[in-house]
């Protein structure tokens, strides 16, 4: 035993007691929700099948014209637009998605998060080679209008600015497989892992 084990804490040293109060707290502060807490809930606002003209979005009905591949037998698009929250039951983000509905069907796209991950197994299944093999990433910074449908879903006031992240994919001939539009609000942060070694095999650079 050393010396200032004989002694005992000195007068600046924490006790025993006090370091597993200390240690406690910051437990407590690591683990308590906050605005940057991770998206834990999903629910479902919308979902169903649209022609791409009636969708109010003229970008869908340039990705996906009567003639692509895949609307030439039905014209219909699936569509479904889910709500992320986190654990104090703020809206974190909405995800919304658009696909040829001989390729994906409305529940499946509800059920979806990313597309590499949760789509593209579909996607070849049913006979697109490779499934999608280019991707199309925009990113913007948008001020959400009074009027605005997603300043509603996410729950905030107007004025307030949010990131929207569209993404294209693509098959190999370049017809569009499916539309995704991402809606978050900028007091969280919404990420994405990657397996790097089956991206790169198949010529895919990361998103962000």
């Amino acid at each position: 035993m050393t010396e200032k084990d004989r002694r005992g804490p000195g007068p600046d040293e924490p006790t025993e007691e006090e370091l597993e109060r200390l240690e406690a707290q910051v437990h407590e502060e690591l683990t308590a929700p906050s605005i940057l807490s991770p998206a834990i809930a999903r629910e479902e606002v919308s979902s169903g099948w649209a022609y791409p003209y009636t969708t109010g979005e003229w970008v869908i009905e340039e990705l996906f014209p009567r003639a692509s591949t895949y609307m030439k037998d039905d014209p219909r698009l699936s569509f479904a637009v889910t709500r992320w929250r986190d654990a104090n039951g703020r809206p974190t983000h909405i995800i919304k998605f658009w696909a040829p509905i001989k390729l994906l069907t409305a529940d499946e796209l509800s059920r979806a998060e990313w597309v590499e991950d949760d789509l593209d197994y579909w996607l070849k299944e049913r006979g697109v080679k490779g499934g999608a093999v280019r991707a199309r990433e925009q990113v913007a910074l948008v001020v959400l209008d009074e009027d605005d449908d997603d300043r509603a879903q996410l729950e905030l006031p107007a004025g307030d600015k949010v990131i929207k992240v569209t993404r294209e994919f693509y098959d190999e001939n370049g017809d569009c497989l499916v539309y995704e539009i991402q809606v978050i609000s900028t007091g969280h942060v919404v990420g994405h892992l990657r397996y790097l070694p089956y991206w790169k095999d198949r010529g895919q650079s990361s998103e962000w």
